[in-house]
C-alpha cells in the first residue's frame, strides 16, 4: 500500500459550515488512527506539494503504509468578502468584486 498517495484538501469547511461542527477532535488523528503516514504542508505553496510527492512516493520513512498529504488552503482564496468562508462555495460575487478579484489573481 506504499503506492496509495491521497490529497486533501483541508480548508475547515465543508460546504454548509465549519467542519469541526461535524468533526471535533484534531482531523489528522483519523488518518494516524488507522495507520497512515501523514505529512502536512501549505496547499497554497507548490514546492512544499511537490517535496511532499516526492517524500511520499520514496515511502515515506521507508514504512509501507499509504500516506496522506494533507494541504492547509484558505477556502475562497482571493474571493473577496468571501474568502476564507463556507459561502464562498457557490456563491457569486457581485459584478465589482468579481472584477476586483479576476484582477487579483491576474486575470
Amino acid at each position: 500500500m506504499r503506492n496509495l498517495i491521497v490529497t486533501l484538501d483541508y480548508n475547515r469547511f465543508g460546504i454548509d459550515g465549519p467542519i469541526t461542527e461535524a468533526m471535533p477532535g484534531p482531523y489528522l488523528n483519523h488518518w494516524l488512527a488507522q495507520g497512515w503516514n501523514a505529512i502536512e504542508v501549505n496547499g497554497h505553496n507548490v514546492r512544499e506539494l511537490a517535496y511532499a510527492y516526492r517524500l511520499a512516493a520514496a515511502g515515506f520513512g521507508h514504512v509501507p503504509r499509504p500516506t496522506v498529504v494533507i494541504c492547509h488552503t484558505t477556502k475562497g482564496l482571493h474571493y473577496g468578502a468571501l474568502e476564507g468562508t463556507a459561502d464562498s462555495h457557490g456563491t457569486p460575487l457581485k459584478h465589482d468584486d468579481y472584477v476586483a478579484a479576476m484582477r487579483k489573481l491576474g486575470l
